[in-house]
């Protein structure tokens, strides 16, 4: 489904570039940007609440959350779940005890009297293990400061949130009124006063002066000549006064071409969006050109401003062939994750590189953690928890196919052919990733890893909906210690048991996992298992960045992404890299891409960022840690499960730690300077 998000508001203060759209809005935070520097809501954003200590009971969530807001200081704090940034606060305290967490926004100045303010909640029950009490949120204004005692007694909006019967996040959405503030700046708080009911966020806040959804998932993406095109919106609106129709306009290249009124009553109590359907039949007929429409909708209420949609119906000059990226989600610690590798292994074998027509399987094994520590989860886990939201599964192993179609074992061919064998309108690939000239891997950690990429759109547009991101993935990729030791529940099958629960496709891949094979233990041993795929980190986010500006035809837009070498990284050589196109127009689906394997990579010069902080510098010798820093600095060795190995303290003088008896990757910290490196 393709969704397009605008709040409308006659002081226009930002510009999105959404499919084109222009996008006023007088505010709006989503925290992404702040999640992403730190865990602290910033930017003028306060919290208030009571000093309690966070629950401590059986249920995961809680020990989860417990850890998180444990000696925080806030009483909000930023929590990445999935593509969305959730200013979450922990409900949950000992001894038992009504929370009243506030989050208060910056400074608002409303430019008109009738405006809308829109949000997103975010609850976690944990399958009732905090009780089955509904959460209680409410939403204050103050015109005076932003102090607790500035908001007064009389909230403008209240609910009782439900709880959540899945062991998963509830978010829901809230449009209200808010009226009568015209000329005045005010300050917003979201406050929840719930008893044991898990942690409660808000997040996705916008003011403006209505809300305006556009779907377009009914109108082409393409058309051939002489096709008669039919270019349809389903409209979700909600205005904060009653209106009884909306006025829409189809303008095709530069030109209007069509106008409509269609009845809606948008002026309803609930907190939901309406739906309109904006559709203009056959409207125009395909020529040999790519067609740019624009779909302007206004509301019929006083003073109403008009939202634009922008979109582009190309004219395909060329198509191109489709891979299929495979997002897997998988743990040492799970049980049929065997089977889930075995896949990835036919999947591989399968649909290789090189066919002339089709295009190939590229794999992506992403790490969680399930009964105990995974070594291979460093680093992803946000992208873990992303690609468990477009799997929809809370079950490993899952997969998503492009981050379109769901599946995971051989069965699930029929969606893997059908990607490979469609032909796309969009074509990626990796023109070059250059490396620093180092030889050992310990040197390239905080150095940059630069990917230069093309991307082709088969016709012209004047935007188009594509964003990039690169993942690294690591092969051949062997434990040293108990966390890479695999669960195998299918140490005790035959090939029976496979044919009749998972396909005879699968039997070959399996086969070392099963009764009598090679790795047909209950507990694969760290030395036995080797893991390819291994996702090590996607840059700079799930969601990419987006490529903006016009597009020509079947000729290539030249673009880079850097990065640091992910410090999880066993051993460079071994990685790939991949570059992922995603249309945002089509909920995210991956569109293109391309892989490159290290042995291609360029050796070139690389930015790097020092491990040194003043004084202090981390550097290895041999077999030894070597640390050079003022008198009296702590120094701590860590194992990558968070154990702590040794520690020290500098005399002034560069301090040698011998390293004979370390194995794999260790932490070093001195003060505020960490560093990792590979024993």
């Amino acid at each position: 489904m393709k969704k397009f998000y605008l709040f409308c508001a006659s002081a226009l203060l930002s510009v999105s570039a959404l499919a084109g759209s222009v996008t006023p809005q007088i505010f709006y935070e989503d925290f992404v940007k702040m999640g992403e520097d730190g865990l602290y809501p910033t930017g003028g954003w306060t919290t208030w609440g009571i000093d309690a200590t966070p629950g401590d009971n059986n249920a995961e969530i809680d020990q989860y959350m417990k850890a998180y807001f444990e000696d925080k200081d806030e009483s909000y704090l930023l929590l990445q779940y999935g593509a969305t940034t959730i200013a979450i606060s922990n409900t949950n305290f000992i001894p038992a005890t009504t929370a009243d967490q506030w989050l208060i926004s910056p400074e608002i100045e409303i430019p008109e009297e009738n405006m809308s303010l829109y949000f997103t909640t975010g609850f976690y029950n944990n399958k009732g293990s905090f009780g089955s009490g509904k959460a209680p949120i409410a939403v204050y204004v103050s015109e005076t400061g932003n102090a607790k005692e500035d908001f007064g007694e009389t909230p403008i909006y209240t609910y009782n949130l439900s709880p959540s019967t899945a062991n998963t996040i509830a978010l829901k959405n809230f449009i209200i009124p808010m009226n009568g503030y015209k000329g005045k700046k005010v300050h917003l708080a979201f406050v929840q006063r719930g008893k044991s009911c898990g942690p409660v966020g808000f997040t996705n806040i916008g003011l403006g002066q209505y809300f305006c959804e556009f779907d377009d998932s009914n109108t082409p993406s393409v058309g051939l000549k002489g096709e008669k095109i039919t270019i349809s919106n389903n409209i979700g609106m909600k205005t904060p006064v009653a209106c009884a129709s909306v006025n829409a306009v189809l303008e095709i290249n530069g030109e209007k071409v069509a106008e409509k009124d269609i009845a809606k009553n948008l002026g309803t109590t609930s907190v939901s969006q309406q739906y309109v359907n904006v559709s203009f039949d056959n409207v125009y007929e395909m020529k040999d050109e790519s067609l740019n429409y624009k779909l302007l909708i206004t509301p019929q209420f006083e003073g109403a401003i008009t939202s634009t949609f922008e979109g582009t119906i190309g004219y395909p000059v060329t198509n191109y062939p489709n891979n299929c990226v495979v997002e897997e989600v998988t743990a040492t610690g799970c049980q049929a994750c065997p089977a889930g590798t075995a896949s990835m292994n036919y999947y591989a074998e399968n649909y290789p590189a090189g066919h002339p027509t089709r295009g190939r399987f590229i794999g992506i094994a992403i790490h969680g953690l399930i009964n105990y520590f995974d070594p291979m989860s460093e680093g992803v886990s946000a992208y873990l928890s992303q690609a468990l939201d477009k799997t929809a599964s809370t079950t490993y192993p899952g997969a998503n196919f492009n981050r379109s179609t769901i599946g995971m074992y051989p069965w699930s061919s029929s969606s893997m052919n059908r990607e490979i064998l469609s032909r796309s309108y969009n074509k990626a690939e990796v023109v070059s990733v250059t490396v620093p000239d180092v030889e050992s891997t310990e040197d390239m950690y905080g150095r940059k890893v630069v990917v230069k990429y093309n991307v082709y759109s088969a016709y012209d547009a004047e935007s188009r909906n594509l964003s990039a991101s690169v993942v690294m993935i690591e092969n051949d990729v062997k434990g040293y210690e108990s966390g890479y030791t695999q669960t195998n529940g299918f140490y005790n099958r035959t090939s029976d048991y496979i044919t009749s629960n998972y396909g005879q496709f699968l039997v070959p891949y399996m086969t070392d996992y099963l009764a009598g094979g090679s790795l047909g233990y209950s507990m694969i041993p760290f030395d036995k298992m080797v893991y390819n795929h291994v996702a090590r980190g996607i840059f700079p986010s799930y969601a990419g960045e987006p490529i903006k500006g016009a597009w020509t035809a079947d000729e290539p837009r030249e673009l880079e992404i850097s990065f640091e070498l992910p410090d999880n990284v066993m051993e460079w050589k071994n990685t790939e890299v991949i570059i992922l196109i995603t249309d945002d127009s089509k909920d995210g689906k991956i569109v293109a891409s391309d892989i490159l394997d290290a042995k291609d990579f360029k050796i070139g010069d690389s930015a790097v960022n020092s491990v040194a902080d003043d004084n202090t510098l981390i550097c290895k010798e041999g077999r030894n840690i070597v640390v050079t820093a003022d008198a009296d600095v702590p120094v701590e060795v860590y194992g990558i499960d968070g154990t702590l190995l040794c520690s020290y303290e500098t005399a002034g003088a560069p301090l040698s730690i011998d390293g004979s008896a370390f194995n794999g990757l260790v932490i070093v910290k001195v003060a505020n300077v960490t560093k990792k490196m590979m024993f």
